[in-house]
């Protein structure tokens, strides 16, 4: 006991002697992508490597240790899976040292599980070794993100990881492209990335870090050493029977400037619009651009489910530029440059029918023959600093697509000619500064301005409905106009204070929309004269909303999770003008808008997720407008309400499980939402034209929703299995010819997918998708109902016969089946074979698409009381010969 006790005293004597005259300093770790890097070891050590004072990182990722008054000292810091810091301390300068560092990733040869894991987790960061799952064929890091366990990449590209959809696509830590993240993984040759990394809860903004709580994911893509000191330039040149394809791009990726620059063209079927469209999931902390609302189409927007490659008649033209630069002191400067120029034909045929208790039931056979022709220029600049103490964004976009579609349709064995052109341009600006104001509070000013006008028109000749139009006489052409402009101007300033584990905000703003709509439809006569038919198909609308908005939330953080309280005020002051019938309408209404979220990590691999909200949301200037609109050659729309108010309640609960060691991934989520309208839209429908008008009613809808995924890799099997199932229950009403009909629709979408690595030179994967709907449609005098169920496979067989020899084949079947219609089949074969020459650089590919030659498609499809079944010509047998280099 006593030489115990003299041990600790001289322990202590030690100690205090180290720490006499000792200074301090403090500051964070984090890894590239700014994620905090917690029990990192932190350590004050000598000339010869000896540590003198030791110490490690918090929960937060920061540390605060004392240096003796020696002169031959530096900060030594390390963590697992990363490269050592080392700085002298003479260098380190005075106040908070931020440090940042570097993964250090070991590459192996086989995805076998002895000495590490393919998969691993470091807080709320899952790291993919990209080599683990990488194959010779793979071309771009797309090709290699599919495969991995716990993410799913849908048919446009969209990324999700356990179910939940990705944000954005970091690349080296910067964000280059937004949510237009497609543009790099489709671009990014696979080589290039050593690590994948998926965050969670990503928020990029240093200033804001533990003040909230964010539910985004993002993926960030490391590169490799090679990948940041050069420029890559590759090239696709391509031609076959009436095809051609080309690709050129750039990437440089160097640590103060990063670039992809893309110039693409083909018409085989690939869809370059698919590649500019933005598929992230929209960050819940950003304020959103608005899209001005389309009023006419030529009623031809049914996407069949099948890949594009077989039915898009195309002629693709795009090329953008995408430059960021690091202008140091935490400044970046971006620019996003694009323009597109497409041209896509389509022919169909619709068999669509009306189920309606009260009549017989209505049926339409339409045939359309049309040509699709975009214009598009788009360009966004943005200036950013993401520093500890101060954030600042401000980002303009510029948008100018214009359309001009046209073809010749028959209806009922009615024909005419459709032309529509339409002119579309938003200007915008989006400003976000985040100011610290000392260690434990911040301010905040979101700003959001934008100006859009949207012209449109649809011409059809000779002239349709010429009992409602033209007193029953025939004409020559009927035009419909619709004009609107729009302006949403949203300002919103917030304080935050962190007081220990609390964090109390309170922020107040308006936003502003003021919406401008001209519509009239005209008739040109026999003769030649121009004149309306009536004052009833002109519309001349006016529309303010100014919410006046505050925001009072209390976020407590734990150590394993979180809750979120708030409530979200809004004062709402809305007119709006008729300004053909002369007619003025205000309204004021107030809603408290409360919310409440919990996440908690149940153990190592768990979350549980519960969120509660209640919002009421408000009529736009669509739903106020009264003139009769021909908004396609079979509909004209109107409206005879007040303004439309719709109120939300929505519960939803999410359990998430993934295990990376063991590759093992699952999520359970359930959500109800329950919503009350003022309004309901009544269908008047007639053969050959349907009114639907927005009439006063008080309509009530419930939606049930259970959706689960599982991803596994089998390690004694070698194959990755993932199983997805999501149940949907839907109860509401609809109204045709002045019947209310309550409706209940049940709708079952599951899959699996199988991917197995026969050997080192062949692997299969097999996708299979199912969905059944259900709908009841009850009337006074009857029950109807209708049941269309879907197949859908893709096997894919691929095979490298050599170090330069590879094949893939490639299987894929739709197929459909409707209560008392005919089954649909629809199957497909491709084939690519690759060779890469052992004199010549690059690689030659023969591509044979449709091998079998199906020459038409067919789908059925159906809601409460409306089946359709839709079929159109297929491309032809295409063989397209392929050379692709780098230059």
């Amino acid at each position: 006991m006593l030489k115990r006790a003299f041990s600790l005293f001289l322990f202590l004597s030690l100690q205090m002697a180290l720490c006499f005259g000792q200074s301090r300093i403090f500051g964070s770790v984090s890894d590239s992508t700014g994620v905090s890097i917690t029990s990192a070891s932190v350590t004050i050590i000598d000339q010869s490597g000896a540590g003198v004072v030791f110490s490690g990182t918090d929960d937060q990722g920061r540390f605060n240790i004392g240096i003796p008054q020696r002169a031959d000292l530096s900060i030594k810091v390390s963590a697992i899976g990363f490269k050592p810091f080392l700085l002298a301390l003479k260098n380190a300068g005075g106040g908070e040292l931020f440090v940042k560092l570097v993964s250090n990733v070991t590459r192996l040869q086989e995805v076998t599980i002895k000495s590490g894991s393919p998969v691993s987790k470091s807080l709320d960061t899952i790291k993919y070794n990209v080599s683990h799952f990488r194959e010779n064929q793979d071309r771009v890091i797309a090709d290699v993100i599919a495969r991995m366990p716990g993410i799913q990449v849908d048919e446009k590209g969209g990324i999700s990881f356990n179910g939940k959809r990705i944000s954005k696509v970091y690349i080296d830590g910067e964000n280059l492209l937004d949510r237009n993240y497609k543009l790099a993984t489709e671009n990014i040759p696979a080589g290039a990335v050593d690590q994948l990394q998926v965050i969670e809860a990503d928020q990029p903004v240093k200033a804001l870090k533990g003040y909230v709580r964010s539910d985004d994911v993002a993926i960030n893509l490391t590169l490799s050493n090679t990948a940041r000191t050069i420029i890559t330039n590759t090239a696709q040149l391509g031609a076959g029977n009436r095809a051609y394809f080309g690709e050129l791009s750039s990437l440089m990726f160097k640590k103060k400037s990063k670039a992809i620059s893309t110039f693409k063209a083909n018409n085989i079927g690939l869809d370059l619009l698919n590649e500019m469209e933005e598929v992230g999931e929209p960050s819940s902390a950003e304020l959103k651009l608005r899209r001005s609302q389309s009023y006419l189409s030529m009623q031809s927007e049914i996407i069949p489910d099948v890949q594009q490659k077989y039915y898009l008649m195309n002629n693709d033209f795009s090329g953008s530029i995408n430059p960021l630069l690091s202008l140091g002191r935490d400044w970046t400067m971006r620019l996003n440059l694009s323009s597109s120029q497409f041209k896509r034909k389509y022919r169909f045929s619709n068999h669509l029918a009306y189920f309606l208790a009260s009549a017989d039931t209505i049926s339409y056979d339409e045939h359309q023959d049309n040509t699709y022709r975009q214009q598009s220029w788009n360009a966004k600049v943005q200036l950013e600093k993401n520093s500890r103490n101060i954030y600042f964004r401000s980002q303009t976009s510029l948008e100018m697509p214009r359309w001009k579609r046209n073809g010749q349709t028959t209806q009922n064995d009615q024909p005419f000619e459709q032309r529509q052109p339409a002119y579309y341009h938003s200007l915008s600006n989006l400003t976000t500064v985040v100011k610290a104001l000392g260690r434990e509070s911040l301010i905040e000013y979101r700003s959001l301005v934008q100006h859009q006008k949207n012209d449109e028109q649809l011409l059809i000749s000779p002239g349709i409905h010429q009992q409602l139009l033209n007193g029953g006489a025939e004409y020559l052409k009927a035009a419909q106009q619709v004009l609107t402009e729009d302006l949403v101007i949203e300002q919103n300033i917030a304080l935050r204070k962190k007081i220990d584990q609390l964090v109390i905000s309170a922020s107040a703003g308006l936003a502003l929309e003021k919406n401008r709509l001209f519509s009239h439809l005209g008739v040109t006569g026999l003769t030649g004269e121009e004149r309306l038919p009536g004052p009833e198909f002109r519309n001349d609308i006016g529309f303010q909303h100014l919410e006046l908005k505050g925001n009072l939330s209390a976020l407590y953080q734990f150590k394993n999770g979180s809750l979120n309280l708030s409530l979200a005020p809004g004062l709402n002051l809305i007119t709006y003008q008729d300004h053909v019938k002369q007619v003025e309408s205000k309204q004021n209404y107030f809603n408290p808008n409360p919310a409440l979220s919990f996440r908690m990590n149940a153990g190592k691999f768990s979350q549980l997720q519960l969120d509660y909200s209640s919002a009421t949301a408000f009529g736009e200037i669509k739903d106020v407008y009264s003139g009769l609109m021909l908004v396609n050659f079979r509909q004209f729309n109107s409206n005879d309400i007040p303004l439309p108010r719709t109120d939300h309640q929505n519960l939803s609960a999410r359990y998430a499980f993934r295990r990376p060691i063991n590759m093992f991934f699952y999520n359970i989520e359930l959500s109800y939402l329950s919503s009350k309208q003022n309004y309901i839209s009544s269908f008047m429908i007639d053969r050959g034209l349907t009114r639907a008008i927005a009439i006063d009613f008080d309509n009530r809808m419930q939606q049930y929703n259970l959706g689960a995924n599982l991803s596994k890799y089998v390690f004694f099997i070698g194959t990755n299995v993932s199983f997805r199932a999501n149940l949907n229950l839907q109860k509401g009403n609809t109204v045709y010819n002045n019947e209310v009909n309550p409706f209940e629709a049940i709708q079952l979408n599951a899959g699996s997918s199988l991917r197995k690595k026969i050997s080192a030179r062949i692997s299969l994967a097999v996708i299979y998708d199912f969905m059944q709907t259900i709908n009841h449609q009850q009337s006074l005098n009857q029950r109807l109902e209708t049941v269309v169920e879907r197949h859908k496979v893709r096997a894919e067989w691929t095979h490298r016969v050599n170090s330069r020899l590879f094949y893939q084949i490639n299987y894929s079947m739709v197929n459909f089946n409707q209560s008392l219609q005919q089954q649909t089949k629809n199957e497909f074969f491709d084939i690519s074979l690759r060779y890469s020459p052992k004199k010549i650089a690059g690689s030659f590919e023969l591509q044979c698409i449709n091998v079998v030659g199906q020459d038409q498609y067919s789908q059925s499809s159906s809601n409460a009381n409306e089946l359709s079944i839709y079929a159109m010509p297929l491309r032809q047998r295409t063989f397209l010969f392929k050379y692709s280099f780098n230059f």
